[in-house]
C-alpha cells in the first residue's frame, strides 16, 4: 500500500471530483454523505500516508509506529507486507490521534537515512583504501608515496571529523555500533600511520648518514649496527 500511495491519491482525487459533480438532489442521501466522509477522511490522513511512503522508512520505524498506535499491520522483514498490507490496515492504525508522534518518527527516519548514507560513503572509501609505495634509491619501493600519503591523511582527518559529528547526533542511534567500530579503526590507522611516517623519516635520515663513507669511518660501531639492522 505504501508503494502505491501516488496511485491511490490520484484515484481518490478522481472520486472527490466525481462526488462534487454529482447532482444536488443526491447530496441529501445518506450514501452520498458516507462517501463524502470517507473521501474527506482519506485526504485528512493523506499527508501522514505520504510521510510513511518515504524510502527512509525501515522496519524499526514501523515497529515504533505500531507501538504508538497500539495496533499492528501485516509486516515482512522490511516493513508493510507488499501483498498482505492493505490501505485499510494503515487507516485502522488511527494515526490522526497520534499525528505528532508519526511526524516525528517519519522525520527522524529521513535524518537517519542521511547519516546512514554518509556512513556508507565512509565505509566505501576506507574498505578500498590502500597505501602506495615509491622507489628509494636502489632499494626498490620501500617508502610511502608522498602525494598519495598526503591524500590519505587528509581523507583520514575528514572521515574522523564526520564520524565524530555523526556520533554526537541523536539520530545516529541505529548505527551506534558501526560508528564506534569505524571511530576506533580510523583512530588506530591514524596512530599507526603517524608512527610509520616517523620511523620512515628517521630511517631515511639515518640511511643518508651512514651511507656516507666519511661518517661511517668516523662512527664505525654505529655504522655497523645500522647496517646489521637495515637488512
Amino acid at each position: 500500500v505504501v508503494s502505491n500511495i501516488e496511485g491511490m491519491t490520484e484515484t481518490a482525487s478522481g472520486f472527490q471530483t466525481q462526488c462534487k459533480r454529482m447532482p444536488k438532489t443526491l447530496r441529501d442521501w445518506s450514501a452520498y454523505g458516507e462517501l463524502r466522509t470517507t473521501i474527506d477522511d482519506f485526504f485528512e490522513v493523506l499527508p501522514l500516508l505520504q510521510m510513511l511512503s518515504q524510502k527512509s522508512m525501515r522496519l524499526r520505524h514501523w515497529d515504533t509506529i505500531s507501538r504508538v498506535c497500539e495496533k499492528e499491520v501485516p509486516m515482512d522483514e522490511e516493513g508493510p507486507h507488499p501483498d498482505n498490507c492493505k490501505l485499510q490496515h494503515i487507516l485502522d492504525l488511527g494515526m490522526l490521534k497520534v499525528a505528532d508522534e508519526v511526524e516525528d518518527i517519519t522525520g527522524g527516519s529521513s535524518k537517519e537515512l542521511q547519516i546512514e548514507a554518509k556512513l556508507n560513503s565512509i565505509e566505501e572509501v576506507w574498505t578500498s583504501m590502500t597505501f602506495q609505495f615509491q622507489n628509494f634509491k636502489n632499494r626498490g619501493p620501500v617508502i610511502l608515496e608522498g602525494k598519495q600519503l598526503g591524500e590519505i591523511m587528509e581523507a583520514l582527518e575528514d572521515s574522523q571529523m564526520q564520524l565524530g559529528s555523526m556520533a554526537s547526533n541523536r539520530y545516529s542511534a541505529p548505527f551506534r555500533d558501526r560508528l564506534q567500530t569505524w571511530i576506533v579503526s580510523l583512530s588506530t590507522v591514524s596512530d599507526m600511520t603517524e608512527q610509520w611516517i616517523a620511523v620512515q623519516n628517521l630511517w631515511v635520515y639515518m640511511e643518508a648518514v651512514f651511507s656516507s663513507g666519511d661518517i661511517a669511518k668516523q662512527l664505525p660501531q654505529e655504522a655497523k649496527r645500522f647496517t646489521g639492522i637495515d637488512k
